[in-house]
């Protein structure tokens, strides 16, 4: 049976946040209209974050808030979906995607396009300065890109990861002999693609943070760390220090820095100090 006799695929947004105060709403909005539903997992936020979510979820019908004790959870809410005409989009509270064609792509999506294909990924600038409507950062490529767009109807099973779609055991259809991944930007430039991000990474996030304290470390950071970085980590956290990531100098500000001039993405940083 072709996809345009079945059903139409679904479009499910996984957000995991923890501190992301200052972003977060707009992160949110503008992924709205492209989602059939959005789960937004908390992970012990220390600042406004948890307030905001809250609002949104209050006007958003479609948005559901879940206080989480470990990142696991957020992958275990997700296995469900294996074998389903399911779209996982996950999002961070520093990624701001274009809503328009976010939308138009998602559409795309949902008619079967690119069923075929069990990873998506799509163009990004990885932001260290932002005015307006004025964005400065690195490309990905040739920095990493780090869009999150798996089709679960490729998959039999994925358990066991250590945050959403991360980890864990894929176990796919019998019919997918080698799983397709295809990086849009293979294709298209960031000015023109369908999908598009701007990933506030060097940004801060929160008031939590120091100004220029530098890109915090994340889950897949702390997992690598050896004992003495750990001790190191905990002790500097009981300081108010925040942990800096060098892997994200490393795969995020790669290539020449770059300025692009782009009001699409509607960005509005929280009123918090």
């Amino acid at each position: 049976m072709s996809d345009k006799l079945q059903e139409p695929f679904r479009i499910i947004g996984i957000v995991l946040v923890r501190n992301e105060e200052f972003f977060i709403r707009t992160a949110l909005e503008n992924i709205l209209p492209a989602c059939d539903e959005v789960h937004v997992f908390d992970h012990g936020s220390k600042d406004q974050t948890f307030s905001i979510l809250s609002e949104v979820s209050t006007r958003e019908s479609k948005v559901r808030i879940h206080a989480i004790q470990s990142p696991e959870e957020s992958h275990q809410a997700i296995e469900k979906f294996a074998g389903t005409r399911t779209w996982i989009f996950a999002v961070d509270g520093d990624e701001i995607y274009d809503p328009e064609r976010t939308k138009a792509f998602c559409d795309r999506l949902r008619g079967g396009e690119f069923s075929e294909v069990f990873q998506l990924r799509g163009n990004v600038l990885h932001v260290d300065e932002w005015s307006g409507d004025e964005y400065a950062g690195f490309l990905a490529p040739p920095s990493r890109a780090m869009t999150k767009m798996f089709n679960f109807s490729r998959l039999s099973s994925w358990t066991g990861g250590f945050e959403r779609l991360h980890g864990g055991e894929q176990v796919f259809k019998s019919e997918v002999k080698k799983p397709r991944r295809y990086a849009l930007s293979d294709e298209f430039d960031f000015n023109d693609s369908p999908f598009r991000c701007l990933h506030l990474v060097f940004l801060r996030r929160s008031s939590r943070e120091k100004e220029g304290s530098g890109p915090r470390m994340n889950i897949a950071d702390r997992l690598s760390q050896n004992f003495v970085s750990r001790l190191k980590h905990r002790f500097n956290a009981l300081l108010g220090r925040t942990a800096v990531s060098d892997a994200k100098y490393k795969n995020y500000a790669l290539g020449g820095h770059v300025r692009i001039a782009d009001p699409s993405f509607r960005i509005r940083r929280e009123n918090i100090e």
